[in-house]
């Protein structure tokens, strides 16, 4: 019988014990592509020219520096030097995730909007007639106790 009151108590406070509401977090993952300008590249041509002893002007050194994405071309035809030079300009398109958080909290109730139900009213009248019988069981014990009446 012991067991059965404590288990009916522990039924009836833990009725009344609401679940707290966590916020709500909602998350966005868009994924999409980045252009990249890679910079301009460049080429340097040096040319060194000599003279024999009859004034003939001759080619001594051809000294050529490019990038990587440079491509050149040289040729000599006669008197003359042409050199080409083709850039190749590049784009990068990098893939990148952006990640959003929004986090919204639950909104709260005003203090006029929250009524117990009536399951919970049934609750807090059963809890406060509870509260009396016990008072008013431990006033006679007391008062039993101190007064000494004899039993029936």
């Amino acid at each position: 019988m012991k067991k059965l009151f404590l288990f009916a108590l522990a039924v009836l406070l833990l009725a009344g014990c609401s679940k707290k509401l966590q916020p709500q977090s909602e998350t966005t993952i868009r994924e999409r592509l980045v252009p990249i300008f890679l910079p301009g590249d460049s080429s340097s041509l040096k040319l060194l020219f000599g003279c024999d002893s009859m004034n003939q002007v001759y080619l001594k050194e051809i000294t050529e520096l490019k990038g990587k994405r440079v491509s050149t071309e040289l040729k000599v035809k006669g008197d003359s030097i042409i050199y080409r030079t083709k850039y190749r300009s590049d784009t990068v398109f990098v893939p990148v995730r952006d990640t959003t958080y929004i986090e919204r909290p639950v909104p709260e109730q005003a203090p006029h909007e929250c009524r117990p139900s009536g399951f919970q009213y049934f609750l807090i009248w059963s809890g406060g007639i509870f509260i009396l019988a016990i008072m008013a069981a431990l006033a006679y014990k007391l008062i039993k106790s101190r007064l000494k009446l004899p039993s029936r």
